[in-house]
């Protein structure tokens, strides 16, 4: 189901209401984040959460306060529901979220979206650190294994 509903967001009309509604919007990303979160086991996860980065990188610019704010909940659930050593993919998206995130502090917005932005970034930290530590542990592997 969550395929189903992430196919309709990605190669939808653009002109449809889950686009030009604020509202429809927030409760479309906010079920895909549900989604995501109770999703943690499921085989194709990355597949998953790809499609739906790939939907919320455009949004990262959409003028309404409320479509940026929901798009910090939806990539706070992407980082938050990944495993880092299955899903190191995931990575490549990081640095331009990351930028994108930085810049959001210069925002006459930031003073509303801080308590999102901080989640957000916990997560992209957390999931980045545990990246690191499952390459770390591959190096010495190889290191025991040579």
């Amino acid at each position: 189901m969550l395929a189903q509903l992430l196919d309709i967001g990605l190669h939808g009309d653009p002109r449809s209401i889950i686009l030009r509604d604020t509202l429809t919007l927030r409760a479309y990303i906010t079920t895909l984040a549900d989604m995501l979160a109770l999703s943690k086991n499921a085989p194709d996860l990355w597949h998953l959460c790809r499609g739906f980065v790939d939907m919320l990188m455009p949004l990262r610019y959409h003028p309404s306060l409320e479509v940026i704010e929901i798009v910090l909940v939806g990539f706070t659930a992407v980082a938050s529901s990944l495993n880092a050593s299955a899903h190191a993919d995931f990575l490549g998206y990081v640095r331009p979220i990351h930028d994108w995130l930085t810049g959001l502090f210069d925002e006459p917005m930031a003073a509303r979206l801080q308590p999102q932005i901080v989640a957000l970034g916990a997560a992209l930290r957390a999931f980045s650190e545990k990246a690191e530590d499952n390459l770390h542990r591959m190096l010495d592997r190889l290191d025991i294994e040579s």
